[in-house]
């Protein structure tokens, strides 16, 4: 009982609280549009090794490609005792457009650069990109890269690859990991 009283009397005595520090109103930093399809905002990726494999393939073959890499590239991860560094990504050297066969380099960033005979290490450097959260699967986004693309050339910035594209994942309700978005990098270039 007496705990509680020393407790109840020190809260109690305003002399010695400390003051009270007023909290800013938290702003969304980096907004910059929104649309019903994607919210495009500002980030700042640093260098990655990206292990993987090129394809000749159409952009909306993208969930196959990524499906048919992830288990090797994991298991050459894992052998060479490698860090995942984030998500595996599509990158893309022209903006992807449904139906039109491109180069499609499908990887995993690690920690560091692998020599292998069937995979090769693609090194993204570091910078600052405009990632768009969109409302569309992974490889069935080639609409939101135009759309995307003709905002950010709108705001007088230009367009050079690489151009990125990975998923983000949520979870269910027992917990398992479901891709439900695409996002997509484009390099912040004036």
């Amino acid at each position: 009982m007496s705990a509680l009283v020393v407790v109840f009397s020190a809260c109690s005595n305003p002399s010695e609280q400390p003051p009270k520090v007023e909290e800013k109103p938290q702003t969304i930093e980096g907004f910059v549009a929104a649309d019903e399809n994607f919210v495009l905002t500002p980030k700042k990726r640093p260098e990655m090794n990206v292990l993987g494999r090129h394809y000749k393939a159409k952009p909306e073959e993208l969930k196959t490609l990524i499906i048919g890499t992830a288990r090797e590239v994991n298991d050459i991860i894992l052998e060479n005792n490698c860090i995942i560094n984030g998500p595996i990504m599509a990158v893309y050297q022209q903006l992807p457009k449904e139906g039109v066969v491109q180069d499609i380099f499908v990887g995993i960033p690690i920690n560091k650069t692998i020599v292998q005979s069937k995979f090769e290490t693609m090194r993204i450097p570091k910078g600052k990109f405009h990632k768009a959260q969109t409302n569309a699967s992974i490889g069935e986004s080639s609409n939101l890269w135009e759309q995307v693309s003709k905002r950010i050339k709108a705001d007088g910035f230009k367009l050079e690859p690489p151009y990125i594209e990975y998923p983000s994942d949520t979870r269910n309700a027992e917990m398992t990991t479901v891709v439900t978005q695409a996002n997509l990098l484009l390099p912040y270039l004036k």
